[in-house]
């Protein structure tokens, strides 16, 4: 990746974490649909929290590790446009009445998801952060 050139780099930021969240979502959905009958499968609440934690970790990750520089200020874009995207598909499905808001054990999933989501986006930043003081790589 250091051999490319710096504006080629910056070009494959979103891309990349575009893909990278892309591909965990298939690796989760390969788990889930071609699970070794020996493996027990997991409940479908498990597999949707761990997508709401790994996806964004992902995404922030990946796009963090392809800047050429300013990778912290790269992750906080990628984590704001996460977040944004995770707000538009959770309102649309409220306002699109997809769900009914009476259902308590789906809002306590929501708001599990929504600690997962965050926690990973977190865990992303701080794996291109990592506690340095600087932002350039």
């Amino acid at each position: 990746m250091d051999r490319l050139p710096s504006w080629l780099r910056w070009l494959l930021v979103l891309p990349a974490s575009i893909a990278a969240a892309v591909l965990m979502q298939v690796i989760i959905i390969f788990w889930v649909r071609v699970n070794p009958l020996w493996i027990s499968p997991l409940p479908d609440l498990v597999i949707r929290l761990f997508a709401s934690y790994i996806i964004p970790f992902a995404f922030i990750s990946v796009g963090g590790r392809v800047a050429p520089k300013y990778r912290l200020e790269t992750v906080g874009v990628l984590a704001a446009l996460a977040l944004l995207a995770y707000g538009v598909v959770i309102g649309t499905r409220i306002v699109a009445g997809v769900v009914v808001l009476e259902d308590w054990w789906l809002i306590a999933e929501w708001v599990l998801s929504t600690i997962l989501f965050v926690a990973g986006m977190g865990n992303g930043i701080y794996d291109i952060y990592g506690g340095r003081q600087t932002s350039s790589p």
